[in-house]
């Protein structure tokens, strides 16, 4: 299985790359991007099926990234990850096609 991590902070994607129990996940494949450009030139080729994205980012954010996301990659589930809360604050936004919400910490167990 493939996976995309979306973040820009290179210290965050590296922590959930290393959280993630790849055996018991099944995941084989972990590519990242820094922003939204760079996700959809992940996206593209590789076709993840699971997509964790950061909300706060420059220029486009995460809400944007998903939108995207369900416009040409609806097959991939997506982890949205907001470390200041402001997931739902973001949501203009709050549209009911994006997929539940769910506040959590970002724990191996919740990768898994």
């Amino acid at each position: 299985m493939k996976s995309l991590i979306t973040d820009d902070e290179y210290a965050t994607r590296n922590s959930i790359k290393h959280l993630i129990d790849r055996k018991r996940t099944g995941i084989d494949f972990i590519c990242e991007a820094e922003n939204f450009e760079e996700a959809i030139t992940q996206i593209i080729p590789h076709s993840p099926e699971i997509i964790i994205t950061d909300i706060v980012m420059p220029l486009h954010d995460g809400i944007d990234l998903m939108d995207w996301i369900l416009q040409h990659s609806s097959h991939s589930k997506i982890i949205a990850d907001s470390g200041d809360g402001s997931f739902a604050s973001r949501s203009k936004r709050n549209r009911p096609h994006h997929p539940p919400k769910r506040t959590v910490p970002i724990t191996r167990s919740a990768l898994s």
